[in-house]
């Protein structure tokens, strides 16, 4: 891929899809892709396509990164970071290439992530969804770009991110709520009794694996221990917790997903909304406090009861 000696001096920072891009499994682009993507024809669908939505009349050069990531097994076809340059201005966008009639792709036709970035401000923008002329199965989705984001989370964003959670999920619950969207409605990917019941048995094998760092900040040991000893009774417990009260769910609302930026307060990005459904109230909340890492708690002055208390009630504020 050529770069011009002007391009390489927009990387500048990481973004949030940059930051999450250390855990992805995809770490090379697919070559007719990337042969498309610096192609005439993708140029002039930026020109055409995305230089409007953003304010920008010119395309004097641009430059593409592609972003590692864990997605393309299921229906994202690739990830990139764009850099251009109009007159003065450089700009960055992201680009999400779709393979299928993907969940995500389909919320934004709708109109229910636009939706829900404008009421809450809590995903980066939409800029505008383009069929691929030459690929009837293919669909660019072009989104902002959060830029300076926290890689390693301080205590207060947990914080933060519980509010914002707190605050989404509670628009769809309680005598006042909105009115649940149709597409989210009506879609069903997985019984709530099947999700909970995968997820209490996947964590509980990772009891004697805690050896791997990267287990321990996800799980935290204490709760790992707690919930094995209560899986001996585990259809009650399921039963139980699928017989919550419901709202609207992010569904996959964790660090390598949510993105802080380094504003003051922080301003909270949810990205990969592909499994947004109906769950358990504070479903989010319980997926959010896997990535909890004690040592670092503890060291910046809090109790593990005392982080908790906070965050619950950040959540339910």
């Amino acid at each position: 891929m050529r770069r011009t000696k002007s391009s390489r001096k927009y990387h500048t920072s990481k973004s949030a899809y940059e930051v999450a891009g250390w855990s992805g499994i995809y770490s090379k682009p697919d070559k007719k892709q990337e042969q498309y993507i610096n192609s005439p024809v993708f140029k002039d669908i930026i020109t055409k396509e995305l230089l409007p939505i953003i304010g920008k009349r010119t395309l004097d050069d641009v430059d593409y990164k592609f972003l590692p990531n864990t997605s393309q097994s299921r229906g994202i076809g690739g990830l990139w970071k764009i850099t251009g340059r109009s007159g003065n201005d450089t700009w960055k966008s992201v680009l999400k290439i779709f393979t299928a009639n993907h969940p995500e792709l389909e919320l934004v036709k709708s109109g229910v992530l636009e939706d829900i970035t404008k009421r809450f401000d809590f995903a980066p923008k939409t800029y505008t969804i383009v069929p691929n002329p030459d690929n009837e199965n293919e669909t660019f989705l072009f989104r902002e770009f959060v830029e300076d984001v926290y890689n390693d989370w301080p205590v207060s964003v947990f914080f933060s991110s519980c509010r914002y959670s707190g605050r989404f999920n509670g628009q769809f619950y309680g005598p006042n709520a909105k009115e649940v969207p149709k597409i989210i409605a009506e879609t069903t990917k997985f019984s709530t009794r099947d999700e909970i019941g995968m997820y209490l048995l996947s964590t509980s094998m990772l009891n004697s694996k805690f050896n791997d760092s990267k287990l321990e900040r996800m799980f935290p040991k204490e709760f790992i221990e707690k919930l094995c000893s209560v899986l001996q009774d585990s259809k009650k417990v399921i039963d139980m917790i699928a017989n919550l009260p419901h709202t609207v769910s992010h569904g996959d609302y964790h660090m390598m997903n949510v993105f802080a930026t380094k504003d003051d307060p922080p301003k909270i990005k949810a990205i990969d909304w592909e499994l947004v459904n109906m769950r358990p109230l504070a479903f989010d909340l319980h997926k959010m406090l896997q990535f909890v890492n004690i040592p670092k708690i503890e060291k910046e002055g809090q109790t593990l009861e005392n982080f908790l208390d906070i965050c619950i009630n950040e959540y339910y504020e």
